[in-house]
């Protein structure tokens, strides 16, 4: 008997695999800088197919204490819902600088697709990011984290364990160079660099990697001058986590 039943786990456990989560995958991205210090709207991309959306914007206080929220400012011109999730802000008055990460789960996307930061009254130097992924979780956010630290030539954005494997890692840092690199992106280089304009936008870059296993993850920028904030996220893929096999449930119960 006992030989049947194991006979029966192993032709089980052929055909009854654990199911595999659905793989996050790019989409498309859009990035600018201020022309004039208080406004900014990227080009447009074509967003057709994402399922997240995942925005950055980057600021230099000027009037102090970080009293401007990027919230109140940014949307996209599909109307989307955006939840504002982190920050890194460095400073507590005139010229500090800070960095807000948003994601959404859109109703509604495709092409001409920009994001835009509106006019508070003040000079507040903005660039901003969007990226779009398909592939997402139903509720995709999981954790982040935002980070700051005195003007240096490298940052670590803050570690994060992301609580399930095949997550997206997303990072984002305020900078004052041009050329510079991270340990998330293709060949190490962030895919995104918005180097400022001509002083009236602060310069930010963001990387992100799909991993394939849950590990503490912590990337760093270098290369580049005044990294001073920074966000850090994870958002989950599609799909329930894995089973455990049929072959370790059913023999659980063999004798």
């Amino acid at each position: 008997m006992r030989r049947i039943l194991s006979a029966l786990v192993v032709v089980l456990a052929l055909f009854w695999a654990a199911p595999s989560r659905a793989a996050i995958a790019f989409v498309a991205s859009a990035n600018e800088g201020s022309p004039d210090r208080r406004t900014v709207t990227t080009p447009t991309m074509d967003s057709t197919g994402a399922d997240l959306l995942i925005a950055f914007v980057a600021y230099i206080e000027s009037v102090g204490a970080f009293s401007l929220d990027p919230s109140t400012y940014f949307s996209d011109s599909k109307g989307n819902t955006w939840t504002w999730v982190n920050s890194g802000e460095i400073g507590s008055g005139t010229g500090s600088r800070g960095t807000r990460l948003a994601w959404s789960k859109p109703t509604s996307v495709g092409s001409g697709h920009t994001a835009s930061v509106s006019n508070p009254g003040v000079d507040w130097y903005p660039s901003i990011s969007i990226v779009a992924f398909s592939g997402s979780h139903a509720s995709p956010y999981d954790i982040s984290v935002g980070a700051q630290q005195a003007d240096a030539s490298t940052m670590s954005v803050g570690s994060i364990n992301p609580a399930e494997d095949n997550e997206l890692l997303i990072a984002a840092v305020v900078f004052g160079g041009t050329a510079i690199d991270s340990s998330y992106g293709t060949a190490g280089a962030p895919q995104i660099q918005e180097p400022g304009v001509a002083s009236n936008a602060c310069g930010h870059a963001v990387a992100w990697q799909i991993q394939t296993t849950d590990t503490t993850r912590n990337p760093q920028f270098s290369g580049g001058a005044n990294f001073a904030a920074s966000g850090h996220a994870a958002f989950k893929a599609a799909g329930d986590p894995p089973a455990e096999s049929a072959s370790r449930l059913l023999t659980l119960g063999v004798k």
